[in-house]
């Protein structure tokens, strides 16, 4: 499937729209193309007319100027005939440099008619209007009179020639007039056609424009309302559903990735969730870990505290012991030996309620160990177990010491009381 892009989509309804301007301007051009093809014909043929128009005035002027020259002889109206003579055919010159290349023919006849009319005015006619006015103006009545008669053979010689300009020009006069409608009425036609044209052709993109506009609108409008909806949800705490994805165009790709991002996010989620519920039970483990460690350092405590007393009890035996030795060692050299072995005995007492001492500092020392390993167990739990064991080892070993500390206090009780009845023997 063909991946269209935004890019695409955007640069393919500027395409479109730029085919409907130029099918619009292409009309329009077409259509003023047209019109004006119509308009330079009719320019033509009123062109044309109106330098007919002139011809005919010029040529008719002449043929007055003639007859006025003819009845009553004035120059006037000889030099008037030559001038629109004249003018009569230099603006058929001009007419035959615009007509069609169909109707050049026509006007060179009409040029060439109208010049051998002007050769017999000017070379025949007009001398013999000259010869009959001088005549005249002699008394010369009869030669006057032939001279008309000349004057009307030559007239009549021209009378075919005046019925040809005349017919000529009317009837080119009357085609330009046809040419000129027809133009005109073609014009019209086609004015109403193309306007007509133009019209539908601007309905039609002006609809189609507003469909394609409503259509890309829509392909954009669409997932972007649909990514700030799911955007919405997210940021209320819904990741239950996932984006739709459409299409294979950046909208989808970053749907896709709103998806991914949702998903991960999820998981982080998940992961704190879990290392939540983790953290939870180790905070349990280590809380019970410290009270066992707490339980285990009270124990420790009464322990210290028991062997203390019992040390203390020690002292004071072996302070009542020297006090019995000294008391009888003055009177009783009999018992020397046995007064030796209990002032051994007084010093291993001695040496042991000493080594108890140094067994009550270690005992602190331990202790102290002991509360900085507690306080290091709830940093570290994992060593929890193996600082228990030693604190076991240690109780262990206090215990221990105790216990050789209550056998040398009851030895030296025995001892003491041995020697407070060998006393009482020797006294008795």
């Amino acid at each position: 499937m063909m991946r269209i892009t935004v890019g695409m989509k955007i640069s393919l309804g500027f395409f479109v729209i730029l085919l409907m301007v130029i099918f619009l301007g292409g009309n329009a051009y077409l259509s003023l193309r047209s019109i004006q093809g119509n308009t330079e014909a009719i320019f033509w043929a009123n062109r044309n007319k109106d330098l007919q128009s002139h011809i005919i005035n010029d040529y008719l002027s002449a043929v007055l100027a003639v007859r006025g020259f003819v009845s009553y002889g004035d120059e006037k109206f000889c030099q008037q005939a030559e001038e629109h003579i004249f003018g009569s055919l230099e603006k058929q010159k001009q007419l035959l440099e615009i007509v069609p290349p169909d109707r050049k023919e026509d006007v060179e006849e009409l040029i060439r008619v109208t010049n051998q009319y002007r050769s017999l005015l000017l070379v025949e006619l007009f001398p013999v209007v000259r010869a009959q006015q001088e005549q005249l103006q002699k008394g010369d009545i009869e030669q006057a009179k032939k001279l008309k008669e000349d004057t009307f053979a030559i007239a009549k010689k021209m009378i075919p020639l005046t019925e040809h300009i005349t017919k000529k020009l009317e009837t080119y006069s009357a085609e330009n007039e046809q040419i000129a409608e027809a133009n005109i009425a073609s014009t019209q036609e086609k004015v109403t056609f193309y306007v007509t044209l133009a019209f539908i052709s601007t309905a039609l993109t002006t609809i189609l424009g507003v469909v394609l506009a409503f259509i890309f609108t829509r392909m954009i409008y669409k997932p972007i309302t649909r990514m700030v909806s799911g955007a919405r949800r997210l940021a209320g705490g819904d990741l239950r559903q996932s984006m739709d994805i459409l299409g294979q165009d950046e909208f989808a790709e970053l749907a896709r990735a709103f998806n991914e991002m949702q998903s991960a996010l999820k998981n982080v989620i998940n992961d704190i969730k879990s290392s939540s519920t983790r953290l939870n039970e180790s905070s349990l483990q280590l809380s019970m870990a410290a009270d066992q460690s707490a339980r285990a350092s009270k124990q420790v405590s009464e322990s210290m505290v028991t062997v203390s007393q019992g040390a203390e009890d020690q002292l004071h035996s072996v302070n009542d012991a020297s006090t019995v030795v000294d008391y009888i060692s003055a009177g009783m050299q009999q018992i020397a030996n046995h007064v030796g072995e209990v002032s051994s005995l007084s010093n291993q007492m001695a040496n042991l309620a000493q080594e108890g001492g140094k067994a009550v500092n270690a005992a602190i020392s331990q202790i102290g160990s002991l509360e900085k390993t507690v306080t290091h167990s709830a940093q570290v739990v994992s060593h929890l177990g193996q600082r228990s064991k030693e604190i076991s080892q240690i109780v262990d070993l206090i215990s221990g010491i105790a216990e050789q500390t209550n056998l040398l206090a009851l030895n030296a009780a025995i001892e003491a009381a041995h020697a407070g009845i060998m006393d009482v023997v020797l006294l008795s």
